[in-house]
């Protein structure tokens, strides 16, 4: 039902956004985010180059989203997203989610995130696009061992992070999950705003895009 159309690399559909050069969407790209829009899957741009998920976001018919990604404008990481994708997403009809994982929430190079951190990154978002837009995409999955990260991302992606650190203290675990509800009470959301942030804008979007 989700589907991200690239993993950081370049492929057969566009670029992904840790590629040097970022050519954009290609013909098969297109050819696969319209069929994607035909049967009900969700286009997801996190991961993708910036150009690509530009092009991408025009040529989709549904909603596009960005399922875990913060705004770089608040944190420096590579896979973040700039204010435009943000708004063209959001054009959409799209959502994206605000992600714990250290190498999106730091603001400081190597300096584990907190979740005060992430709630700057939920005002920023939410400031510039609107409440309907912003969610959680925590990127939280507690089955990911020491091992894999030793062995795979710390040295595919090196951030300065260790597995320790790889997540913003407290939510670097899905029981931490009410943190977050607690930071964005203390920054004065309503409590109808922090349920579409929960989980109701979410529903909202699968429940256009799936539809199909």
């Amino acid at each position: 039902r989700i589907a991200q159309l690239t993993y950081n690399e370049r492929n057969a559909l566009g670029d992904g956004c840790m590629e040097p050069d970022d050519r954009g969407l290609t013909s098969y790209g297109r050819q696969s985010v319209q069929e994607m829009n035909r049967l009900g899957i969700c286009v997801d741009l996190s991961h993708v180059g910036e150009k690509t998920s530009l092009d991408a976001t025009r040529y989709s018919t549904k909603p596009v989203i960005y399922s875990h990604a913060n705004p770089k404008a608040v944190g420096p990481g590579k896979r973040n997203i700039t204010d435009q994708q943000m708004k063209d997403m959001a054009a959409t009809g799209g959502v994206m989610g605000i992600s714990a994982h250290s190498m999106l929430c730091h603001k400081t190079p190597g300096v584990q995130p907190t979740v005060d951190d992430m709630m700057d990154m939920f005002d920023y978002a939410i400031d510039l696009i609107g409440i309907d837009h912003v969610a959680i995409g925590s990127d939280v999955y507690e089955s990911f061992t020491k091992l894999s990260w030793e062995s795979m991302t710390k040295r595919w992606y090196p951030t300065g992070f260790v597995f320790e650190t790889m997540r913003a203290q407290g939510f670097s675990a899905v029981s931490e999950f009410p943190n977050v509800t607690r930071g964005l009470v203390s920054r004065g959301y309503s409590d109808e705003e922090i349920a579409k942030v929960l989980g109701g804008n979410w529903l909202r979007l699968f429940g256009e895009v799936w539809a199909a």
